[in-house]
């Protein structure tokens, strides 16, 4: 394993130190002050240029901010380290934090009379936290190597439970991607494949199929809080969205709050998507009529032929068991007459029209 230490030149103080960490551990400490870095002297940057190279060929970079401030260090290496992913650990000598904290606290912003390093460091801290919300780990001279080992081992640690979490998914992959997954993903009902197959369904750079077979895995946990159900009818790929509406009812535990989903999922929906609010009103009455017959309404005024004729077909499909929820009183007969006549309130044709006028005419005449 290679360890670089980056930092200005006042590292010199902390190098043995470093190098001593590095030969307890057993990993290969790489500085410039060493002059074990990759380097190449031809062509344009080449300081820069020979950074980088070394930044990209080590495991994990500790960046230290002491006394001075170095250009290359945050200029070059940091930046970097962050954008090809590469760990890394951000130390700082406590003294100088707690004078950038001092000076932090006292003044809305930096005084230009501060020595030209000293800004340089606070506007850099304050960087690091404000902006990356990077954890900055303090340490004194005297506690260096201990802080740093203890980092490392931390580094190592993470990446040991990566390493586990990825062997636990390479297991259940198998299964997602079998002909007959439906059959065997029960056995997998616990919670360390729960964990596994909510980042599955929710990483939207997975593929669409692998996602689409984890959403049948939460048909049997019922486990998906509302928010989750919600945010999966608004996915941004298609395929995602239309399967969440198609099995909603199987994703419903006792838990979900099915008027709050609907809600949501009404307030969601556009005109410029008509395949989801045609969706939308299908399931709704699958799942719950007296939710549908309260938030549907909300769908209007609308743009769509679709919309209106699909809810008067959806009511006329289910009038027997909503003149039972009028007599139970679960629903009243206002409600269900207010979301015919928004319907019919669409200028079309005659036909579909009918059948909502004859629902307005037999409720009003026998119901009470």
């Amino acid at each position: 394993m290679k360890v670089m230490l980056c930092g200005a030149s006042d590292l010199k103080t902390l190098l043995p130190m470093f190098e001593k960490v590095g030969n307890e551990m057993g990993f290969s400490p790489f500085n410039f002050l060493s002059g074990n870095i990759s380097y190449h002297n031809y062509g344009q940057n080449r300081w820069e240029d020979n950074s980088r190279t070394t930044v990209n060929g080590v495991d994990i970079l500790v960046f230290v901010i002491f006394d001075r401030h170095g250009e290359i260090t945050w200029k070059t290496e940091y930046n970097e380290a962050v954008t090809n992913g590469k760990n890394f650990i951000i130390m700082c000598l406590k003294d100088t934090y707690e004078n950038y904290r001092y000076i932090k606290n006292k003044f809305l912003k930096f005084p230009n009379e501060l020595p030209e390093n000293d800004k340089k460091i606070f506007e850099q801290i304050e960087f690091l936290e404000s902006m990356h919300q990077i954890t900055i780990v303090l340490f004194e001279v005297r506690d260096f190597e201990w802080k740093l080992k203890n980092q490392i081992l931390t580094l190592l640690q993470n990446g040991l439970l990566l390493s586990e979490k990825s062997n636990q998914k390479s297991t259940f992959l198998p299964v997602l991607k079998a002909s007959k997954y439906k059959n065997q993903i029960e056995k997998y009902n616990n919670p360390l494949y729960e964990n596994i197959a909510r980042e599955i369904l929710f990483d939207i750079f997975e593929k669409k199929e692998l996602r689409k077979r984890t959403l049948d895995y939460f048909t049997i946990t019922k486990s998906l809080t509302d928010d989750e159900i919600i945010f999966l009818f608004s996915d941004i790929e298609d395929g995602i969205c239309r399967k969440s509406l198609l099995i909603f009812k199987d994703l419903l535990g006792k838990n979900n709050n099915v008027e709050d989903i609907i809600s949501s999922a009404v307030e969601i929906s556009s005109e410029s998507d008509v395949g989801f609010i045609r969706r939308l009103i299908v399931t709704s009455f699958e799942v719950s009529i007296p939710v549908s017959i309260k938030k549907l309404p909300n769908l209007f005024p609308c743009q769509d032929i679709g919309t209106p004729r699909r809810i008067i077909n959806k009511i006329s499909q289910n009038i027997v068991e909503i003149r039972k929820l009028i007599a139970d009183s679960i629903i009243e007969k206002k409600e269900v007459i207010h979301l015919v006549t928004l319907c019919l309130n669409y200028k079309s044709e005659k036909e579909w029209k009918d059948i909502g006028f004859s629902i307005i005419a037999d409720l009003e005449d026998g119901t009470p």
